[in-house]
């Protein structure tokens, strides 16, 4: 039998040879190739055959959601309840004696029926405002690299203020006196704000601590984290301000037969004390993963820079006598010609601060806090020191002549250590 081709049977040979090649290929062979794959090779759902090599990818890929990523944003926000331990005041500043007591020893400090009414007692020096105050704490903070190893924060933290006030009046039956030390004798002295037919009035004290203020920024690198300890170096700036004010007002109504009757005489005392500071911060920050929701944190900081110190102390006092000129003296009782005036100091100083707390993760981007912080505010100025009761009785108004250098009372800056210590509840959002 003969096979005769026709040139129209090309073309379907060409397609049978095309039909068998896509088969040998759909099924994974080709020509000179095995059907099976050799021995230790894997077979994926694709059929493509990928060689396994010892060491290599023979355990799977993690994959990038199994381990969060830090946030880039985040604000955290404390609620404080802080306390101030400043200087102690040694200064007494007003006395009582039952009556009878005669007029140059009432309410003298060293007599024995000398009864303190407000400030230190010869022997206990009191304190002022060191009760508890609220305050808050604002912190904000962002990423600046994709490693998670540097970061930018500022903060701003406020505390309120505390005020001690004391009042006094006496119709003259009651003893009233500032008392004070004779500059020229050394003796103890004492003057009258009421005594039997003599004086009636009143007197009124207020001793303040301002707000605090402190704001930090800054940017901080991770240095080391090993997946439990985490260390940040701390570099920034820092500015504190703080305030605390000291005043009296007096008012003594002239009781005496020998002074034209409704005499009286107002007096004023007003010191007042300003702590600002600008400063470069460096520091030390520690994170301990205790659990992988619970961490421990440390901290350790040191400012340097600027410290400005300014008192100021003023006095005045307003005789009135009626059907004439109301004379006016510029000068109370503590704050005389010899120590009033505006007296500014810069200085060096350095601000160190610690802090140590717990952190809890309540939901995957709110974190929950709760610490202690403590600011040592290094030889600023506080407002009682600066109260000087050793006094140039020619200096009190009236004075009998003006005052010279080395008069009492006499402005000398005292300086303290102020610590600000807080326990903080708070938390921090994170995007």
């Amino acid at each position: 039998m003969r096979l005769v081709l026709h040139r129209g049977g090309e073309g379907m040979w060409n397609r049978l040879l095309v039909a068998v090649a896509v088969a040998c290929l759909g099924t994974g062979i080709g020509w000179g190739q095995e059907a099976l794959p050799p021995s230790g090779t894997v077979v994926s759902e694709m059929n493509a055959a990928i060689p396994v090599y010892p060491g290599v990818f023979s355990a799977p890929l993690p994959s990038p959601l199994d381990a969060p990523l830090p946030p880039r944003l985040w604000l955290r926000a404390d609620y404080l309840f802080a306390w101030i331990n400043g200087p102690t005041n040694t200064a007494t500043l007003l006395t009582t004696a039952p009556a009878g007591t005669e007029r140059l020893r009432a309410g003298v400090l060293d007599d024995p029926r000398t009864s303190v009414l407000f400030g230190a007692t010869p022997t206990t020096a009191a304190g002022f405002n060191e009760s508890m105050r609220p305050g808050f704490r604002l912190t904000t903070g962002m990423l600046l690299n994709p490693e998670a190893t540097l970061g930018a924060e500022a903060s701003f933290l406020m505390l309120g203020s505390r005020a001690v006030t004391f009042a006094a009046n006496s119709d003259g039956k009651t003893i009233l006196a500032r008392p004070y030390r004779n500059a020229v004798t050394g003796a103890q002295e004492a003057v009258l704000i009421a005594f039997p037919e003599v004086s009636a009035g009143q007197v009124d004290f207020r001793v303040a601590s301002g707000n605090f203020y402190n704001g930090t920024a800054g940017v901080y690198e991770t240095f080391c984290n090993t997946g439990t300890i985490r260390l940040d170096s701390l570099l920034g700036y820092r500015f504190y301000r703080y305030d605390e004010a000291f005043r009296v007002r007096q008012q003594v109504n002239v009781l005496d037969p020998n002074f034209v009757p409704g005499t009286q005489i107002f007096t004023r005392d007003d010191f007042n004390a300003q702590n600002q500071f600008h400063g470069v911060e460096i520091g030390l920050r520690a994170e301990i993963a205790a659990t992988q929701a619970l961490h421990v944190h440390l901290l350790a900081k040191v400012a340097g820079g600027n410290l400005r110190r300014e008192v100021n102390i003023s006095g005045a006092q307003l005789v009135v006598v009626p059907g004439s000129p109301t004379v006016v003296e510029r000068a109370g009782f503590l704050a005389l010609e010899s120590n009033s005036g505006r007296h500014i100091s810069n200085e060096f100083m350095a601000v160190p601060e610690f802090g140590a707390g717990l952190s809890f993760q309540a939901l995957p981007n709110l974190r929950l806090h709760v610490g202690y912080n403590g600011i040592l505010l290094c030889r600023a100025a506080s407002v009682m020191p600066q109260v000087d009761t050793v006094i140039d009785p020619s200096l009190l108004p009236p004075a009998t002549r003006p005052a010279v250098e080395g008069d009492r009372p006499r402005f000398q800056l005292r300086r303290d250590n102020l610590w600000i210590q807080s326990l903080e509840l708070g938390a921090q959002l994170n995007w």
